[in-house]
Parts: C-alpha cells; structure tokens; sequence
C-alpha cells in the first residue's frame, strides 16, 4: 500500500520534469483524477492476464475476496440467483452446493455459459445440469448471476471468489479546506491510500495521461513509447 499524499509528491515530481517549461499548475483533486484513471486503466489491463501471469496474481492479490457465499432466490422454474456486492468486478471461481430428495448436499463444479445457447445446454445430455456428475451451470445478467438446476436438484447456496474494484485514491488533505467535490459529485474528506503496490506504475501513467490532457508535449513521446512497451497498456 502507498499512502496517497506520497502518490501524489511522486506524480508532481515526475510531472514537474517532464512538462518543465509549461508552469502548468495541477491541484490536488486533478491529480487523485488521473491517479484513478490511470489505476482504472491498469487494473483493466492487468484482470484479464490473472489466472495465466505470476507478476499480475501478485500484482492484484490484495483484490480477491475468497469463499464468499450467497443465498438465492428463484429466478424461474429451471434456475436461482443471487445478486453481487457492489465491489465486484469479476468472478475467478464459483462453487454451488445442491441436493436432491434423499441426497445429501455435495459440492457441484459451477461453470459460466460461454459461447453457448442456454436451451441447448438445458436439453442436451451431455451438457444439462446433472447431480450425479456434480456439476451445473451460471451465466451473468446485469448485477445477477443466475445458475441452472433444471429441476433436477435445489441449490442451497453459491460460494465464489472474486476481484473486487480497487477503492479511488483520494487525498482531500491536500486540498483546499481539506475536502473537495469529486466528479460523481460527492464530497471527499478522507485521505484513501492506493492498494497495490505499483506505485512508480501508476504514477508514470497518471502524468501520461495528464500530458496528454494538457497538451503539455516535452518527452511525452518518449515516455509514451516507453510505457506502452514496458506495460503494453493503451491510452485512447
């Protein structure tokens, strides 16, 4: 974790050496704005390389919430849902546990439908929600995720780990009068330190991102080149 008042001397420095000669003045509030962009950027960037990269695991780590477990509620007569927290960004493993009549409650293997109609899933036998194979099904719809029983068992709960959103860099305590309104409109008056431990990461692409913004162009080149290579991350 770096405490934000840090993150920001850092950007400043950083800002002050490569836009020199522009005497650009960048307050606070600007700041926390492209340190969350760039952090946003970043972490979008790094989700999809979790399961197959070590550095990303260890990169976004401190994001994923293990074993959490939902109750569900009847969403039609072959399926249940429930909803997802609203720091949720992205399922990494999901795990029902069903029972029949007479059965008792197993863990069933719970895979998202990709790429694939759920009626044909749902009729063909080799596809269908079965409980003596343990193994079932749950596709995403809006904040929901709904999984299919097909009538042929009850899904008690579903337990899955996730990646929940990085919390915003904010740092009001340098601001004027210590708070400021953000761009969602809410007050910030508490100090919120970056999660990950990619400091010099999100820094270099925070001041990219306000070059680009302010036409501030000394280096900017350079240092584009030299992100883009380095982190294969693209700023549009």
């Amino acid at each position: 974790m770096t405490k934000s008042t840090k993150l920001q001397s850092e950007f400043v420095r950083r800002f002050n050496r490569i836009n020199s000669g522009s005497q650009r003045y960048v307050s606070a509030p600007e700041i926390d704005s492209y340190l969350n962009e760039a952090l946003q950027m970043f972490f979008e960037n790094r989700v999809p390389l979790y399961k197959t990269s070590n550095l990303a695991k260890q990169e976004l780590r401190i994001l994923e919430e293990k074993n959490i477990c939902f109750s569900c509620q009847q969403f039609d007569n072959r399926s249940v849902y429930f909803e997802l927290p609203e720091n949720y960004y992205k399922i990494l493993r999901a795990e029902a546990f069903i029972q029949c009549p007479e059965c008792p409650e197993i863990s069933a293997n719970t895979q998202e439908i990709m790429n694939h109609d759920v009626s044909e899933i749902l009729r063909d036998p080799n596809w269908i929600p079965s409980y003596n194979y343990a193994e079932t099904y749950y596709e995403m719809a809006g904040n929901k995720v709904i999984i299919y029983h097909n009538n042929a068992f009850e899904i008690n709960r579903v337990c899955i780990d996730y990646l929940r959103k990085p919390k915003p860099i904010a740092t009001p305590s340098l601001a004027y009068n210590g708070s400021y309104i953000d761009g969602n409109g809410d007050l910030i008056s508490v100090d919120s330190d970056l999660e990950l431990d990619v400091e010099r990461k999100i820094a270099d692409l925070a001041v990219l991102i306000a070059s680009r913004d302010l036409s501030d162009f000394p280096e900017f080149q350079y240092k584009e080149k030299k992100i883009m290579q380095t982190e294969r991350i693209y700023i549009s």
